[in-house]
């Protein structure tokens, strides 16, 4: 009877065996180990580069991507979360010499770093400024193979004004008086300064295109479309965390990917937008208007049409950035939160530091 009471408690727990062992033999092949939904080290510093733990994805995740990144739209901050992706999966971004921020393309080439050893493996993507997007497409795409293009846009209201503080070519001049963006749209309204069309104004727009010499609304509108055409992804700023969800599903990433520290975010009080000023705006970004107002809609029929429960998504990728700043809190020192930090120029400079193996 013992015997048999044995027999069938063995028999009772053979399945479990089974599910214990076959699990233990993925592990080993599939390099899979338990890990906690909330934060988990990034490996971010040399010492994690070899951390084996992944989740089981049915979409593999991009490696090839190119990010147009605009001024004052929260590029850096996006700039800083795909330097550290790279970094992460041992990816080879395109740094131009001397840590320009901009990237310059002439004569269909990309003026960039090019690395001289045999075993080179290219180039897998780019983080910077792009002037004149259009213009240089073709040679990007020479570049980066099956990449994935993406881009943020931001209000010109208040991109605009951003801009002015930001730079102090823009604000030096009035910095005496009140309210400085409110004089300067005044003066500039009355024709009063110098003609900023494509710098200050519809800079976004002069981003992709430069500044056509025929505004008619269908040719901006066809322009417009193709452009809708190229790129995979536009991103807005005023719905920062919206746009890493729809990025994240493009890519493939995992939602502690997507983590971010807020980059130039000017501290301080300035006197507030006056619809006056708003309308100046307007008046002399009226190009950027269009090429924000078009990628806003489209913006939303990427949200309604998502793939998979959006709102939820959402939920865990706040909840992830939660997490991992509570973490940073109590371990400021720890080689995430501190790699977490960097700017833009102090990341690339990691990033050109850790390819210098390809240059021979």
């Amino acid at each position: 009877m013992e015997f048999r009471r044995r027999y069938s408690r063995m028999l009772e727990m053979w399945p479990i065996v089974c599910i214990l062992s076959i699990a233990a033999v993925l592990s080993i092949f599939l390099h899979v180990t338990p890990v906690p939904m909330s934060i988990r080290p990034l490996p971010v510093m040399k010492s994690f580069y070899n951390d084996s733990t992944s989740f089981l994805r049915l979409q593999q995740p991009e490696r090839n991507f190119v990010y147009i990144k605009i001024e004052k739209t929260g590029g850096s901050t996006l700039a800083t979360l795909t330097f550290r992706y790279g970094l992460k999966n041992n990816l080879v971004a395109a740094v131009s010499h001397n840590y320009d921020p901009h990237i310059y393309i002439r004569d269909d080439k990309m003026k960039i770093h090019e690395y001289s050893c045999d075993n080179f493996p290219g180039y897998n993507y780019v983080a910077n400024h792009i002037m004149h997007y259009r213009n240089g497409r073709l040679a990007l795409k020479k570049v980066f193979k099956d990449a994935k293009y993406f881009t943020m846009l931001r209000s010109p209201i208040t991109r605009t004004k951003s801009a002015f503080y930001f730079f102090k070519s823009l604000h030096k001049n009035y910095t005496e008086y009140p309210n400085p963006f409110e004089t300067f749209l005044k003066l500039y309204s009355e024709n009063k300064g110098a003609r900023l069309d494509g710098t200050i104004f519809n800079y976004q727009f002069n981003e992709f295109f430069g500044i056509p010499d025929n505004l008619d609304d269908t040719v901006i509108e066809n322009m417009l479309v193709e452009l809708n055409r190229e790129l995979d992804l536009v991103m807005i700023t005023e719905y920062f965390d919206e746009s890493l969800v729809l990025l994240r599903k493009m890519m493939g990433w995992d939602f502690e990917d997507m983590v971010y520290s807020s980059r130039k975010v000017r501290g301080g009080t300035q006197p507030p937008l006056t619809p006056e000023m708003a309308e100046i705006i307007r008046k002399f970004s009226p190009l950027d208007l269009k090429i924000y107002e078009y990628f806003n809609t489209t913006f939303w029929e990427r949200v309604k049409n998502y793939d998979g429960d959006f709102e939820e998504d959402l939920t865990r990728l706040r909840n992830t950035q939660s997490n991992a700043t509570q973490y940073c809190q109590t371990n400021q020192q720890s080689d995430y939160c501190q790699r977490l930090k960097l700017d833009t120029p102090k990341i690339m400079r990691v990033a050109i530091e850790h390819q210098k193996k390809w240059d021979c």
